[in-house]
């Protein structure tokens, strides 16, 4: 706040950047914004914050991407999930495991469909697929669930 100050009543003095100590920061892709699940979770919530607004945080889901709009953090250790797995489905989000804990997705977006927050039936349990395999479609509403949404891949 005292730098604010200082600016406003001009009792700062300029100082030219040196421009053989600047670094160049390349222009993000999109790429960049796919989710590696076995990275810790306090990094993946950091990530799907900063690509959001662009390129948006995803990972892919029966051949499709799924973007990642909002996360925060879950467990801070999860025993002996993969990284991907879905833990729990909730009101509050979708619980995955990652390298280190869990993260909880707040808000995803299904291919061509509009972002939403997860409309979950809680006690719906959860069921394993074969790595990098979904198990059924997206889908939401009260009535429905995204239980199917199983073993999310990750980048190796």
């Amino acid at each position: 706040m005292q730098t604010l100050d200082d600016l406003q009543a001009e009792r700062l003095n300029p100082v030219k950047q040196n421009d053989a100590e600047a670094t160049y920061a390349e222009k993000l892709n999109k790429a960049e914004a796919e989710i590696d699940w076995s990275q810790p979770a306090d990094t993946l919530v950091r990530l799907i914050q900063a690509f959001n607004p662009w390129p948006v945080a995803f990972t892919q889901y029966d051949g499709q991407p799924l973007r990642l709009w909002r996360a925060k953090m879950g467990q801070e250790t999860v025993s002996e999930k993969p990284p991907g797995l879905v833990i729990s489905v909730t009101k509050d989000g979708v619980e995955v495991a990652t390298g280190k804990g869990s993260l909880i997705l707040e808000q995803l977006q299904p291919a061509g469909k509009k972002p939403w927050p997860p409309m979950i039936c809680p006690s719906t349990p959860t069921h394993r697929a074969e790595a990098g395999h979904g198990t059924g479609a997206i889908s939401h509403g009260r009535q429905q669930s995204l239980h199917r949404l199983e073993n999310l891949p990750h980048r190796h």
